[in-house]
This record gives C-alpha cells, sequence and structure tokens, in this order.
C-alpha cells in the first residue's frame, strides 16, 4: 500500500477573506488584496507492508517555489498551490512509477470592457501546471532520476487545461503547449514495465 502526501508551512499572512474559498483552496483572501497563506513544498510516498507497517519513505523536493509567470508581478507563487499525484505500479509489482502534477508558472490575462461611461479590466491569474516523473524500484527502495516533461525543450511547456493526458496501453501521452498556445508537446511516458 501507498500514501503520498505534501508538506506544506504556513506563512501565516494575511487574514479574512473568503472562508468557502479557503476551506477548498487553502487561500486566504483580504480587503487589501490577496494573501496566499500556504507555501507547499516536498512530496512524500509512504510504502507500507501488507500489515500496515512502515516499509520506506520516498521524498521528493519539488522546483516550484516563487515562480511566477513572465514579468506579470503576480500576487501568488506556483508555491502557493499544492501538488497532485498519483502511482502506476509495474505489471509484476516490484515498481511504481511517481508522477506530480505541479504548478511551474503563473498566468496573467487582462481584459477590459468599455461601457457607456466606465472601463471595467478584469486580471486574472491562472496556474500553469507541468509533470514531475520518476520509477521506484520498491524491492531495493531506489529511484531513478525525477524528470520533469518538456524541460529539454526550447520553449516551455504547460498542460492543457482538460484532456491533457490519455492513457494507451503502456504509455500515458500527456498534452502540453507553449503559454502563448502557438506549439502543442505531445509526451509519452512508458510504465507497463
Amino acid at each position: 500500500m501507498m500514501l503520498a502526501l505534501q508538506d506544506y508551512k504556513d506563512t501565516k499572512a494575511g487574514g479574512g477573506g473568503n472562508k468557502l474559498l479557503g476551506a477548498i483552496a487553502g487561500v486566504s483572501t483580504s480587503t487589501s488584496g490577496p494573501a496566499y497563506t500556504k507555501v507547499y513544498e516536498g512530496m512524500y510516498l509512504l510504502q507500507f507492508s501488507k500489515d500496515g507497517k512502515l516499509v520506506r519513505n520516498y521524498t521528493v523536493a519539488l522546483d516550484q517555489k516563487n515562480k511566477k509567470g513572465f514579468m506579470n508581478k503576480s500576487p501568488m507563487t506556483a508555491d502557493n498551490f499544492p501538488a497532485g499525484s498519483y502511482v502506476i505500479e509495474s505489471k509484476d509489482g516490484k515498481s511504481v512509477n511517481w508522477v506530480m502534477k505541479m504548478v511551474k508558472a503563473i498566468d496573467k490575462d487582462r481584459d477590459s470592457y468599455t461601457g457607456w461611461n466606465s472601463t471595467t479590466t478584469t486580471t486574472t491569474y491562472t496556474p500553469l501546471y507541468s509533470i514531475q516523473y520518476g520509477q521506484i524500484d520498491l524491492t531495493s527502495g531506489t529511484s531513478s532520476e525525477f524528470k520533469t516533461l518538456g524541460d529539454d525543450e526550447k520553449n516551455k511547456f504547460y498542460l492543457l487545461d482538460r484532456y491533457n493526458m490519455v492513457r494507451i496501453g503502456d504509455y500515458l501521452y500527456f498534452f502540453s503547449e507553449t503559454e502563448k498556445s502557438d506549439k502543442l508537446l505531445v509526451s509519452r511516458l512508458k510504465i507497463g514495465e
């Protein structure tokens, strides 16, 4: 049995704000602007024996510290958002692929509407996600080097908002695009070994 979780620290910034939003996303806002009170750090994967005893603790330090969008002065950073993860067991049960979805940057979008006697401008900040992955040998307790999809490309690629992964046979396919949405990257990860 495996259990994945993420460590965070509370920065004690801000206060008040939308309690429902805070309960859902771990975000707190105030009247002077948003304050993001949690800074998410490493991911932990705990391996338990069949009788429930802890066998090993695997740790990955995520590279999402203070990453913003390109010069957009976002009020939040990538480490204000929790990462998600899942494990895929090999056919022989001797290893798992640990796949983590994490925020790598923040995109800024500004829309303006000019009415009869006023102009309304709305600024939206959106987290941009990527995949970090590695393989863990459950017998020896060793792991491969963890890599980030698309890091070896000339451009920065981020997962599509929707329909960004599909499993076909022994492969996971991930669909990413650049911030400008002018290039598409299809990445393939073998998981069936």
